[in-house]
């Protein structure tokens, strides 16, 4: 998953500053729904090599925020999708 022990340690720090960020106080201030999307994209996007919605700007990607199911009717915070593009139909996991 990692080429060597410094793109290990530049994941980990992506990590640390958001666990900084918790511990003094930063997202004491913001609601919930305003933190979780920003940090689900920076910890899959910089952690995992995830493609977000919008971050290769040409439509392909992995995680699809605010996914909803049709049969259950939920939306989940984001989901991983089986396939890279927009004609997703089915999500493999999804996070609440």
């Amino acid at each position: 998953m990692f080429r060597d022990r410094d793109e290990l340690r530049g994941r980990l720090e992506c990590l640390s500053r958001l666990v900084l960020r918790r511990e003094t106080g930063m997202f004491d201030q913001l609601t919930e729904t305003r933190v979780e999307q920003s940090f689900n994209e920076r910890v899959f996007s910089e952690f995992f090599d995830y493609k977000t919605l919008l971050s290769d700007g040409r439509g392909l990607f992995h995680l699809l925020p605010k996914h909803r199911h049709t049969q259950s009717g939920r939306t989940d915070d984001f989901a991983l999708v089986p396939r890279i593009g927009s004609s997703l139909r089915v999500s493999l996991a999804g996070s609440e």
